[in-house]
């Protein structure tokens, strides 16, 4: 009988030959990965550097704007100052102008514009005037006139900044003021005797109805500004024009109550004071002391 026998090959892998693989391609594999992570190293780098550039560009930009909005600011400041100073000045300049011109405004409303009276003290008391007391010599005149035209000049130059604090009006009333003796001529004004009673003597200046006229319609104007096409503003004119003595009146305290309200806010906007202006430093008590020249009359 035959006998048949199975035959099992081993196979045996040698590991010698695995570490000598290892040993020729390790350092090139372990190459390989270094320069991959060094790139993605590389890149993650470049994409950082890239984000900072990119943020310190933005925060450089910011820091210019900053930059420039201070300059800005300061210019700005600067220019404040400046002009700020300059309208304080004309402001106080006008103010302490105003203050010197007051007897002035004074003289035109109530010694230009009013009559002369000569009142008796007793019943036999002679109350007639010297000649030089009926007198207004033209220099008197030409000096209040340049007090109050001084005012009107520092308007014109500086419009702005009065209608800035809204004082025009008051300075159309100067004008006013300096208006009622355009028409008079370069001389001398003199009194005329008008009434005489028990009580005592009135004079009135021969100019007197040239200057109250002027000033009235100029006031008139300036109030009603009158469309002289319409009845009603027509017949506004002609009552005026009707009753000169109520009219000059009734304006020239209505001129005086104005600029005195003036010199209050001059006075206000001149002085620093912090917080509110009380009640007793608004009140005004002035007195005036004059010496009559014997060169010089009224």
């Amino acid at each position: 009988m035959e006998t048949m026998v199975c035959t099992v090959e081993r196979v045996v892998v040698n590991e010698k030959d695995l570490l000598d693989y290892f040993i020729a391609f390790g350092p090139l594999a372990v190459g390989v990965i270094t320069i991959i992570i060094m790139c993605i190293a590389n890149c993650i780098s470049k994409r950082g550097i890239k984000q900072q550039n990119k943020q310190f560009l933005l925060q450089l930009r910011q820091e210019q704007r900053n930059l420039n909005q201070q300059l800005d600011l300061q210019r700005k400041q600067w220019l404040y100052d400046v002009y700020i100073q300059r309208e304080a000045k004309i402001i106080l300049e006008f103010r302490d102008a105003l203050y010197n011109a007051q007897h002035s405004i004074n003289w035109f409303l109530f010694t230009l514009m009013s009559p002369l009276r000569f009142q008796k003290m007793t019943p036999d008391q002679d109350v007639t005037p010297k000649p030089e007391q009926l007198v207004i010599k033209r220099k008197t005149y030409l000096k209040h006139f340049e007090m109050l035209n001084r005012l009107n000049n520092l308007y014109n130059a500086n419009q702005i900044i009065f209608r800035k604090y809204k004082m025009e009006d008051a300075i159309y009333y100067i004008n006013a003021i300096l208006d009622s003796g355009v028409f008079l001529k370069n001389q001398d004004m003199h009194y005329r005797l008008v009434k005489k009673d028990n009580m005592g003597e009135e004079y009135c200046l021969e100019e007197c109805g040239t200057i109250g006229r002027a000033f009235i319609t100029t006031i008139a104007f300036r109030l009603i500004q009158p469309d002289l096409s319409k009845k009603e503003d027509v017949e506004k004119m002609e009552y005026i024009n009707k009753h000169p003595e109520e009219k000059l009146q009734e304006y020239r305290q209505l001129v005086s109550k104005r600029l005195t309200e003036l010199m209050f806010q001059l006075d206000e906007m001149t002085i620093y004071y912090d917080g509110e202006i009380p009640d007793n430093m608004k009140a005004r008590e002035s007195r005036f002391h004059f010496v009559q020249d014997n060169g010089e009359s009224r």
